[in-house]
Parts: structure tokens; C-alpha cells; sequence
């Protein structure tokens, strides 16, 4: 029965069982659409998948990540908070160039990324990300 749910998670998600193994193994980090498809499949926010909430409500929407918005949202933020790109990006530690793709749509921002910008500024990924 487990091997089975399994096998229907891995189609789901689009991933070889050996790609699994490596997120459950935490020798690779689980891609962010990857995490998108996750949250829709269990009905719950980013910010539960990501361990930022405790909040398990049940979300039924299906949320499909859109760089536009996602680069926008980073910009604004950058601005808000008064950063310049190579502030915001040793603060993420990545170089100035990557934070500059995420800004301008280049480039959709790193599973990694994203959380320690939320998690540094107590922000919601699921707001972020646009799905709020």
C-alpha cells in the first residue's frame, strides 16, 4: 500500500524515485515548483511545507507560481526595506548578479533563497510568492 502512494507521489510530482531520495536525504533541496506541487497535493501553505507556521489549514486552491509576480514582489520588498542589490544578496548569500535575476524575472528565485529571506524577515513565502 505505502509503495504504491509512492509511486503515484513520484508521478505527480514529476520526479525519479532516486531524486526523492535525495530531498528525504536532504543531500539536495527540493526545488521550488517541486514544493508548489507538493503544497497543492496536500492542500497546505508553503509556509507549513517550509516549517515557517504551524497552521495546517486546509487550502484547496491550486497555486501555480508565476516569476512576474515573484520578481516584482522581491523588488518591491528591496526597495521597501531601503537595500541595495548586494545588501539583499549577502544577506541571502547569493552574489548581486543571481539576486539581480530573480529581481528581473531572469531567473525564478532558489527554494533556499526564498526561505532565508522569509525566515530573516518574518515573511510569508506563500505571500511572496504571490499565493495570498
Amino acid at each position: 500500500m505505502k509503495v504504491t502512494l509512492y509511486l503515484k507521489l513520484l508521478k505527480k510530482i514529476y520526479i525519479s524515485k532516486s531524486s526523492y531520495a535525495d530531498w528525504e536525504s536532504v543531500r539536495t533541496i527540493i526545488p521550488l515548483k517541486h514544493m508548489v506541487v507538493l503544497a497543492n497535493i496536500y492542500h497546505v501553505s508553503l509556509d507549513y511545507l517550509f516549517g515557517l507556521s504551524d497552521d495546517m489549514s486546509k487550502i484547496f486552491e491550486k497555486r501555480v507560481l508565476n516569476s512576474l509576480k515573484i520578481s516584482n514582489n522581491i523588488k518591491s520588498f528591496r526597495i521597501e526595506k531601503g537595500l541595495s542589490q548586494e545588501q539583499l544578496a549577502q544577506e541571502l548569500f547569493v552574489s548581486h548578479c543571481t539576486l539581480s535575476r530573480y529581481a528581473t524575472n531572469n531567473l525564478l528565485i532558489s527554494t533556499a533563497c526564498i526561505y532565508e529571506l522569509c525566515r530573516k524577515y518574518n515573511l510569508s513565502v506563500d505571500s511572496m510568492l504571490d499565493f495570498k
